[in-house]
Formats: C-alpha cells, sequence, structure tokens
C-alpha cells in the first residue's frame, strides 16, 4: 500500500519543522549557559570550558544574522528580532 504524496510531504515538512525547532532551542539553550557563567571558568574542567566555548559561538549565532539564516533554513515562523529581543530582556532581567 502506497502513502499518498501529500502526506509525505507534510511528514517531511514536520520532522524539518521540528528539527529546526529542536536547533533553535540548543542553541538559545547554549547561549544562555554562556551568558550566565562568561564570567566564572577558571579553574575548571575541560568540558565546561569546551561548553563556555560552544556558548560563545551561539550568543554570537543568536545576536547576530545566524539566528534570521536558520530560522529562514529550516522555515521556522518565528521573527529573529523578536527572538533576540526576548533573548536580552531575559538576560538583563536574570543580571
Amino acid at each position: 500500500m502506497s502513502v499518498p504524496l501529500n502526506s509525505q510531504i507534510n511528514n517531511h515538512f514536520a520532522v524539518v519543522n521540528s528539527l529546526g525547532r529542536t536547533v533553535l532551542i540548543e542553541t538559545i539553550r547554549m547561549a544562555a549557559f554562556y551568558v550566565s557563567h562568561s564570567g566564572s571558568y577558571q579553574g575548571h574542567n575541560r568540558t565546561f570550558i569546551s561548553q563556555i566555548k560552544e556558548g560563545r559561538s551561539c550568543y554570537a549565532f543568536v545576536q547576530g544574522s545566524g539566528l534570521q539564516v536558520l530560522i529562514d533554513r529550516f522555515g521556522l515562523a518565528y521573527h529573529a528580532d523578536k527572538i533576540q529581543d526576548t533573548f536580552n530582556y531575559c538576560v538583563r532581567k536574570s543580571a
């Protein structure tokens, strides 16, 4: 029994959309980790330092044009400016 083409396209779209959302969430999570721990990584182990380095690149990604590229690439219905504004607001509020 074959699956109709429309059903295959919808399933593909759902997978890509979920993947894009997961990448976005993980990127923002690592950027937040960097902001909250960036001043305290003296004397920590290699894993922590590599997480800080990854978080720093995620922070630059969120603050730069990479966020818009990610949203466009995965076809997500998000606004990069609003995400950046909300992220910066939450960072300032938590400081």
